[in-house]
């Protein structure tokens, strides 16, 4: 996941959207644009809600909680969209600094690292023999060190539980690594066809690797699969001044129809089928793609607002520290807990067991934002 420094809650909605003098030519304002930040509130409740449905059930409305949370995987997408936006914003403006690499690569490290390390530090280092059922076992750990997680051949034996979902985090380091090399060799004319090129050929891809017969969950992890859904975010960033403003007006309900046809489509929720993975990933990024250019555009004032809510906003500006925590809290509920949570979940309480877990998850990644997290931050102002 992607982030940057915080503004003043008090900036109105024209300071979020594109300046109009340079619409024209397809650039956009260095400032921070808060609705992101309830966007993003957003797809980190679409993963927990994804994670955590399995507690839902019994009772009719539970159920149907439970069926769409089937669809929260999407959450990661509605990431990967928002990140390639943000970055590749990030290294546009700032090409043709003398620090290019330097700041970007510091001010991606103050914010990333410490939190994924510590973690990982207290995950696989610290005497906690409840927990090891729900870890990768000792040979596999070297893989999320180095940030490789979802690169190893061996991805099937990592146990899901406390780190498994580390492989997203992993994708994103790639896309780091790689992206603002591409942006600084470049031309801008020479970067956008690289885009194209790569929205075009994730799915080829994807679709070579599925008639070889390779694992769907490989072809989930794999950053070559997973490629368009970060391009379409750095597309974001590159044309938005070019895009007909009707068409970002009414950019929210097409992203709406598009989600609603790909699912009709494709008909299984699950990232693992098929006809998912060959197409629907790239329709999904899609429809990711126009949310993201309908917040970037301020041309959706309900949906502007709705983002903008303080609640939202902080949950969003902590969703690192959120996705980071959860599973490792799931699992520590239920080694405590778990006779009790299964009973309530069967007793049609489940969602007395979710909204704990969410809330559990959130306190843990408050307290570190505010107390780790922060302190850190701040060193960027020597940067």
């Amino acid at each position: 996941m992607s982030y940057i420094s915080s503004v003043a809650a008090g900036k109105t909605a024209s300071a979020m959207c594109l300046d109009t003098s340079l619409a024209g030519r397809g650039n956009i304002t260095t400032s921070h644009i808060p609705a992101l930040d309830g966007l993003r509130g957003i797809a980190i409740l679409l993963v927990l809600w994804f994670h955590f449905r399995g507690y839902l059930g019994g009772e009719p409305i539970q159920c149907t909680l439970a069926i769409i949370g089937e669809f929260g995987w999407i959450g990661v997408d509605l990431f990967f969209v928002i990140s390639g936006f943000l970055i590749t914003r990030i290294l546009l403006q700032t090409k043709e600094k003398p620090d290019y690499f330097r700041s970007f690569y510091t001010r991606r490290a103050l914010r990333i690292f410490p939190l994924y390390y510590a973690s990982l530090a207290v995950l696989f280092l610290a005497p906690m023999s409840f927990m090891s059922h729900s870890l990768p076992v000792a040979h596999d750990r070297l893989w999320f060190w180095i940030y490789l997680a979802n690169w190893n051949p061996l991805f099937e034996q990592i146990r899901p539980g406390s780190a498994a979902h580390f492989w997203s985090l992993s994708v994103e380091e790639q896309f780091y690594l790689v992206w603002p090399l591409l942006v600084w060799a470049l031309s801008r004319k020479q970067f956008e066809r690289v885009v194209m090129l790569v929205i075009c050929t994730a799915p080829i891809v994807r679709i070579a690797m599925i008639f070889r017969c390779i694992d769907s969950d490989w072809i989930y992890k794999n950053p070559f699969c997973r490629m368009d859904t970060l391009a379409f975010g750095a597309g974001i960033a590159l044309l938005l001044g070019r895009i007909s403003p009707a068409l970002i007006k009414h950019a929210g309900v097409l992203s709406l129809l598009v989600f609603c046809a790909s699912l009709a489509y494709f008909r299984l929720p699950t990232s693992a089928g098929r006809s998912m993975q060959a197409y629907g990933f790239s329709a999904i990024a899609l429809g990711c793609a126009a949310t993201v250019a309908s917040v970037v555009s301020a041309k959706t004032p309900a949906l502007i607002a709705t983002l903008n809510k303080n609640w939202l906003r902080a949950i969003g500006e902590r969703s690192y520290g959120i996705y980071i925590f959860h599973m490792p809290v799931v699992e520590i509920a239920k080694h405590f807990f778990e006779p009790q949570m299964i009973r309530m979940a069967s007793c049609g309480l489940g969602f007395v067991v979710v909204i704990s877990l969410v809330l559990a998850s959130g306190a843990i990644a408050f307290l570190s934002f505010r107390y780790f997290e922060q302190p850190i931050l701040k060193l960027k102002r020597f940067i």
